[in-house]
């Protein structure tokens, strides 16, 4: 998968996502990570979406971290996409495509 396909935005997103799982020693980058890679990227729309979907944006972020907090921590290793991360990265690049 080639990153530079994405917007800037979007790689802004992986880069956070990959920089959260390093400084929480998690082996792997998942989900939980591209969620919040997303949300630390752009402080405005993904807000904003949770809003107007009556989401408790607190509540979400507090589940976020939770989720984060419960991952296996390692160190040492080099750090992976899980499968999950790449099939959800290749799902977004199938969407744009279309």
């Amino acid at each position: 998968m080639n990153l530079n396909n994405f917007t800037i935005r979007a790689q802004e997103a992986v880069q956070k996502a990959q920089e959260i799982a390093l400084e929480q020693q998690h082996p792997s980058v998942e989900n939980v990570h591209l969620m919040k890679g997303i949300l630390d990227a752009d402080e405005h729309i993904v807000p904003y979406l949770l809003k107007i979907l009556n989401v408790n944006t607190d509540s979400f972020y507090k589940a976020l971290d939770k989720m984060l907090g419960s991952l296996p921590r390692v160190t040492g290793g080099e750090q992976y996409l899980s499968a999950e991360a790449s099939k959800a990265l290749q799902k977004a690049v199938s969407f744009a495509r279309d």
